[in-house]
């Protein structure tokens, strides 16, 4: 008599080993996803300049002579791209931070803490 012992098909094998080989390349996405890829956002941020001040000479004294004062620090705005992780682009998107902008790239519409909630419930 034959053995007893049942082989399994041939097809449920290869359904075995496909499930195992995608739950594995999940558990790898998801590892890098959540560690090692961080998407570039841009951020507008003011930068001061110091102001041009001119100093005199210590030792040159000249009566009626008005020196000219020091100028007014300037204000620019720059956009810089910074590297945020998934879970903080999760958090930004959430609250209605971060926006795609009409050329393709990531943009932060806000800095700081997040705004202030309409509902208290």
């Amino acid at each position: 008599m034959a053995s007893m012992v049942e082989t399994p098909a041939r097809g449920s094998r290869f359904r075995v080993i496909a499930a195992t080989l995608l739950v594995l390349c999940a558990a790898a996405l998801l590892v890098y996803g959540a560690g090692f890829h961080k998407p570039s956002v841009l951020t507008e941020r003011t930068v001061q300049e110091p102001p041009k001040s001119v100093t005199p000479a210590s030792d040159v004294q000249m009566p009626g002579f008005l020196l000219p004062k020091a100028s007014k620090p300037r204000t620019s705005t720059e956009t810089v791209q910074i590297a945020l992780s998934e879970s903080a682009m999760v958090e930004d998107i959430t609250i209605g931070g971060l926006t795609l902008g009409p050329d393709g790239k990531v943009k932060r519409t806000y800095s700081g803490a997040a705004p202030a909630v309409a509902c208290p419930t």
